[in-house]
C-alpha cells in the first residue's frame, strides 16, 4: 500500500491511522477515489471540509453522513458512533429524527421495494428502535463562544469514551474566526485579541488529528473580508489561518455534494 506522509508523520503515527477502514459516506466526492492502493472513503487521522454558503446543505450533509454512519448494519450503515459539535446553533435533534427516518426507508425501498417499513418482516416497531439506537450514537456538544469550543474538544480529546467515535464532525468552524477578528479598538482600529483563541481552538484539532483515532469532517463559511468602523477594508484571511494550509485533506463544496440528492 502507498502511505501519504505528513511532515511531522512517525511510524507510530502511520500505524494507528492505516490499520484503521475507511469510513465510507453517501458521498462520492468527499469520500475520493477507490484505487487498490487508495480505497475510497474518510481516513483516520485526516480533515475533509464541506463548504458554501448560508443555507446550501452544509449542516444537511452532516446530518447524512451523521446517518449512514450511526444506523444499524441490517438498514444499510455502518452501526458506529458519531461526535457532533454545533457551533453556530443549526442542530435539532428533531432533524436529525428525521433524516435517520428517510435513510432507513429509503434503504428498504431500495432493497425490498413495496410499501413504507416492510422488508424482511420489519415491523414499524422494529424501525422506531433502530431510529432511537442510532440516534444513542450520537454525542452532542453545542458551543456558544470559542472558549466553549476549546474546553469541549480538550474533553473530546481527554475521554476515552469518545475515542469510541471514528468521526468527529464540526459544524460552523468559521463561526468564531469572524468573532474573533470583528473586535476593534476605541480608534476603530482591528485588534487581534481574539485570534489567540481561535489559535487554540484549531491546535485542539490539531492535537485530535495527530492522535489518529478518528477523522474529522468540518464545515465553513466562504472566506470573507472584515472592515472596520472607518469603512477600511482588511487584508483577506482563510478562516482556518494561513499557517494551516495542510488542513483540509480534501475540500469539497456543498451544492456539488448535494447534487443528485433529493433535499432535505
Amino acid at each position: 500500500m502507498k502511505y501519504e506522509l505528513e511532515l511531522d508523520d512517525t511510524c507510530l503515527s502511520i500505524l494507528k491511522r492505516y490499520r484503521h477502514p475507511r469510513i465510507r459516506t453517501p458521498f462520492a466526492e468527499l469520500d475520493g477515489e477507490d484505487t487498490p492502493s487508495s480505497p475510497a472513503g474518510l481516513e483516520y487521522g485526516k480533515a475533509y471540509e464541506v463548504y458554501g454558503k448560508s443555507n446550501e446543505g452544509k449542516t444537511a450533509i452532516l446530518l447524512r453522513i451523521i446517518a449512514s454512519l450511526t444506523l444499524a448494519k441490517q438498514y444499510g450503515g455502518d452501526e458506529k458512533r458519531a461526535i457532533y459539535v454545533d457551533f453556530d446553533g443549526t442542530f435539532t435533534p428533531f432533524r436529525l429524527l428525521e433524516v435517520v427516518e428517510k435513510e432507513i426507508q429509503a434503504y428498504l425501498r431500495r432493497e425490498y421495494g413495496g410499501e413504507r417499513g416492510r422488508g424482511e418482516g420489519r415491523t414499524g416497531a422494529d424501525i422506531s428502535n433502530e431510529v432511537v439506537a442510532a440516534l444513542d450514537r450520537v454525542t452532542y456538544y453545542s458551543c456558544a463562544d470559542v472558549d466553549e469550543a476549546v474546553d469541549v474538544l480538550q474533553q473530546i480529546q481527554r475521554s476515552v469514551d469518545a475515542k469510541r467515535s471514528p468521526l468527529l464532525l464540526l459544524d460552523g468552524i468559521s463561526q468564531f474566526f469572524w468573532a474573533c477578528h470583528a473586535r476593534v479598538t476605541m480608534a476603530g482600529q482591528p485588534v487581534n485579541q481574539g485570534s489567540s483563541g481561535y489559535s487554540r481552538l484549531l491546535g485542539c484539532v490539531k492535537d485530535i488529528l495527530r492522535s489518529n483515532w478518528c477523522a474529522v469532517v468540518y464545515t465553513r463559511a466562504p472566506v470573507l473580508q472584515w472592515e472596520d468602523t472607518n469603512g477600511a477594508v482588511g487584508k483577506r484571511k482563510t478562516p482556518l489561518g494561513s499557517s494551516w494550509s495542510y488542513l483540509p485533506h480534501r475540500s469539497v463544496n456543498a451544492p456539488s455534494l448535494l447534487a443528485g440528492f433529493d433535499s432535505m
